[in-house]
């Protein structure tokens, strides 16, 4: 887990470790569920 380190030390500095699980640990398994991709045909085509 991570959040945003607001007291960077260079800057690459971005992220404060906050603390290392598994990705089992912090997987959401509601989330294929929820979060489907639409198929190439029928997303729609804006030609110019």
């Amino acid at each position: 887990m991570a959040s945003s380190n607001s007291r960077p030390r260079d800057p690459d500095d971005l992220y404060r470790i906050l603390g290392m699980q598994k990705p089992e640990e912090v997987e959401d398994r509601a989330a294929p569920a929820a979060c489907q991709l639409e198929p190439y045909s029928a997303t729609p085509s804006h030609e110019l």
